[in-house]
């Protein structure tokens, strides 16, 4: 596993570049904060996209997957 996954991202504490780190609002829990992530990675994906308008476009994977985790 620690070939796979070299920075450890499972485990409880990660040490993470200061550039990484937000700080979160009094009223977003971590669990909200955790979602934002996947919003992130996937507004980034449409920015390298570009324009989409009259597209058609395949999303992989599920937050159901997440959820029941």
């Amino acid at each position: 596993m620690a070939q796979v996954y070299p920075h450890r991202g499972f485990c409880e504490y990660l040490a993470a570049p200061q550039y990484a780190i937000v700080k979160l609002a009094d009223e977003i829990s971590f669990e909200e904060a955790a979602r934002l992530g996947y919003l992130g990675t996937a507004y980034a994906a449409l920015r390298k996209l570009g324009s989409i308008a009259g597209k058609s476009i395949v999303v992989n994977g599920s937050p159901a997957r997440q959820a029941s985790a």
